[in-house]
Formats: structure tokens, sequence, C-alpha cells
């Protein structure tokens, strides 16, 4: 029969192993892939895929064809979540919000 500190020790070997396997699942997960698919570039750009269609259409996205598989390169979703996209409001469209 195992003593409480054998048996705690034995219990403490299982859960540090269970996280190591952990760890090393997410840090392959968690690694950035070189192109996403239209459904999953938007899920990383936080934006619906109606909307990723319409940077793509307005060529605010370049993107890459295999085959018939539209695909986002990774640096291309960095560049354009990191950029800029302020544009200033019409005199219009300043007298309707107002």
């Amino acid at each position: 029969m195992l003593t409480a500190t054998a048996r705690g020790l034995f219990s403490t070997k299982q859960a540090s192993k269970r996280l190591m396997n952990t760890l090393c699942a997410d840090a392959h997960t968690s690694a950035p892939r070189l192109r996403y698919d239209r459904k999953e570039a938007a899920r990383q750009l936080s934006i619906s895929v109606r909307s990723l269609d319409y940077l793509i259409g307005q060529k605010k996205l370049s993107i890459r064809r295999l085959g018939k598989k539209v695909m986002i390169p990774h640096a291309e979703l960095v560049r354009f979540a990191s950029a800029n996209h302020y544009e200033p409001m019409t005199p219009e469209e300043r007298t309707d919000a107002a």
C-alpha cells in the first residue's frame, strides 16, 4: 500500500505529464499558419465572411488561389489588422449624423 506522500508524488507526476501534453498541444495549434481560408481569416479579423469578401473585392486584402480555394496569407492579415482604416466623413454624412 502506498503512503500518503507516495500517492501525492504519483498524482503530481500524472498532473505534470497532463499539463506538459496540454502545453505541447497548445503550442502546436497556436503557431500562425501561412495561409487561411476565408472562414478562418474572417474569424482571425473578427469580421463576417461577407465583410471579408467585400474587402477582397475592394482590393484591400490580397489573396492567393489554390485551385478553387481562396487563401489569405498570414502576413496580409497582420498588415490589414495593423493598418489605420480611418475614412473621413463626407459633408453629407456629417449633416445626416447630427
